[in-house]
């Protein structure tokens, strides 16, 4: 089942809008909607999203933009403090191939050129990246917004060493939902490494937090002569309050998974 929204001006309930044509049916509902003051209209157009923005599940209501700003995430903060800790333990194990396996339906993104590998720090199958790097599991079991995204079933989103080998490039697409967010803390980082999420490109920095959207359009590229490898943290979206993520993580589970 998918969340029910109200269409500003009626009692009417319409499910949560899925796939490429959420967009084209969330601007058709204006034609059904009787729209009446500038309240109405702004809860109405928080429905109408970005062409670049195509999740499969869409949550109306939710802050819609490619990028955030980190300094609004404390946790992000204490993330960059600790960044020579999470380096040093990252180092130790880049050459336990046995930790790094490919990330799974990574061809379709890869078409077959380069390598983008991980390590699992969070949810399922993060138990060895836990034994190996005890301090940066430690340091995320501390953001609640992303550890109880990764321990909700069925709620896409955990935490992982991503790394791209040279000559990688993640081709465009859209992540599975608008109801996380994804930050990037970059770890090792040669020239000539990228991101684009929507229409603006950024490049990394070592020791600092990114933080996008990743239900907008996408892509990511490594051109240089060594690895670059961030470590990616999914977490509920802020503007969802805790008491809400049981229930959005079971709409996932029940609704969108099984699509």
């Amino acid at each position: 089942q998918g969340s029910r929204v109200a269409c500003p001006g009626h009692g009417a309930q319409e499910p949560c809008l899925r796939g490429p044509t959420a967009a084209a049916a969330a601007m058709s509902a204006s034609i059904d909607c009787d729209i009446q003051t500038a309240a109405e209209l702004d809860e109405h157009l928080k429905l109408v999203i970005h062409p670049m923005q195509r999740p499969e599940h869409l949550h109306p209501g939710l802050d819609s933009r490619p990028w955030h700003d980190a300094g609004d995430f404390p946790w992000c903060k204490v993330l960059e403090e600790n960044f020579e800790s999470i380096r040093r333990e990252l180092r130790a194990v880049m050459e336990d191939w046995n930790a790094w396996p490919l990330v799974r339906g990574q061809n379709a993104l890869t078409a077959g050129r380069g390598e983008w590998r991980e390590m699992v720090m969070l949810g399922p199958g993060s138990e060895h990246g836990r034994r190996l790097c005890p301090t940066t599991a430690s340091l995320l079991d501390a953001v609640a917004a992303a550890k109880a995204l990764a321990d909700s079933e069925g709620a896409l989103g955990n935490a992982i060493f991503a790394r791209l080998t040279p000559g990688t490039r993640l081709a465009a697409h859209c992540g599975p939902t608008n109801t996380r967010l994804t930050c990037h803390l970059g770890i090792e980082v040669p020239d000539g490494c990228g991101i684009r999420v929507g229409t603006t490109t950024r490049c990394w920095r070592e020791g600092e937090c990114l933080i996008f959207d990743d239900s907008w359009e996408h892509e990511v590229w490594n051109t240089g002569t060594r690895d670059r490898i961030v470590l990616l943290i999914n977490f509920w979206h802020p503007d969802l309050p805790s008491e809400q993520w049981p229930e959005i993580a079971e709409e996932l589970r029940d609704g969108f998974l099984d699509c």
